[in-house]
């Protein structure tokens, strides 16, 4: 990871992300939840908010030029039931800058403010079921496979499979 710099996102890295958001949706469409077509998933008032929240954690990791060029985000719900789990979502990395090492720091970072939150036990995520390079890495950092939903997303009439996994902390 020479050269790069993985932090939490600030105030400033707001417009940075809603452009890095933009980019993942597009190249990577059965990795996220979201489309690039849906009108507030690229919306940096979003993040904004998501950086001042308690209940969230967003990192990125950003080039020898400050160019932010991978990102994760973590997020507990703060519900008296599920308040015990905290969940990653948005893990991605350029590909120019893949096979750095980028997306297993950065989700070692959620994995971290999971553990300094007050009463989180697990982290979760999903990934999807055709991601050969996520599902390895995610086991490798201690996160279990407990399910495969079917179909879980249909992009332009094609469906994929996600697989659930979990980290006990």
């Amino acid at each position: 990871m020479d050269g790069f710099d993985v932090r939490a996102l600030e105030g400033a890295d707001v417009e940075a992300m809603a452009a890095l958001r933009e980019e993942m949706l597009r190249d990577a469409p059965f990795a996220f939840l979201r489309s690039a077509g849906d009108r507030d998933a690229v919306d940096s008032s979003v993040y904004a908010e998501r950086v001042v929240s308690p209940d969230n954690g967003l990192f990125g990791a950003f080039d020898a030029a400050g160019t932010l060029v991978a990102a994760a985000a973590v997020h507990r719900v703060p519900l008296d039931k599920i308040a015990h789990r905290a969940t990653i979502t948005g893990v991605y990395t350029q590909p120019a800058h893949r096979r750095r090492g980028l997306s297993r720091a950065l989700v070692l970072e959620c994995v971290a403010w999971a553990e300094r939150f007050p009463g989180v036990e697990q982290v979760q995520l999903a990934a999807h079921a055709g991601n050969i390079a996520a599902l390895p890495l995610y086991e490798d950092l201690g996160f279990v496979r407990w399910g495969v939903e079917p179909r879980a997303l249909k992009v332009e009439g094609e469906y994929a499979d996600e697989v659930h996994l979990v980290r006990m902390l």
